[in-house]
């Protein structure tokens, strides 16, 4: 008997069962996770930090006056306007490495200011040796784009959710 009635309608939830409802209640949370991440606003150049300067990674698709490892210097509106610098903090993986609140409160804003820009249909990028360039900003990405290090912390994170929700059968 997997499971049956004790008493007034109670039911008795075997570890089969339990082990499953965690299983599908982890399967929808990591779903959710991966589909917020791809409804997030997306101009087709992956930017990292290298040696304090904000770079171009990786390329989803060529485009002309870009290239992998060009200085980014600041992203601004098509019309130049609400210009914003690319700084060190704002390509960093994990805000948790600010040391004061104050710094974590600018890199929010920052984050913002940012969020805000890329609802425009494009934006102009500018780069350190001069240059710039209009981008498309898609409204969302593909699942392609998203970066190893994020299906290795969605990997651990669902495996933590199972061993710690099996951790009482």
């Amino acid at each position: 008997m997997c499971m049956g009635q004790v008493g007034h309608g109670e039911m008795i939830k075997t570890p089969f069962v339990a082990m499953w409802s965690i299983l599908l209640v982890g399967l929808v949370l990591t779903l959710l996770a991966v589909i917020t991440a791809l409804y997030q606003p997306w101009f087709g150049l992956t930017l990292v930090l290298d040696k304090q300067h904000v770079v171009v990674d990786t390329i989803a698709t060529p485009l002309a006056g870009i290239q992998q490892g060009q200085i980014v210097k600041s992203i601004a509106s098509v019309d130049g306007r609400n210009r914003t610098e690319l700084v060190e903090q704002g390509v960093m993986e994990d805000p948790d490495q600010l040391e004061t609140y104050q710094q974590s409160r600018q890199f929010f804003s920052r984050q913002d200011h940012l969020a805000n820009m890329l609802r425009q249909r494009q934006i102009s990028m500018q780069f350190a040796k001069g240059g710039s360039v209009v981008l498309n900003v898609e409204p969302r990405r593909p699942i392609n784009s998203l970066p190893l290090v994020f299906w290795v912390q969605i990997f651990v994170g669902l495996s933590s959710f199972l061993i710690g929700g099996g951790m009482g059968y």
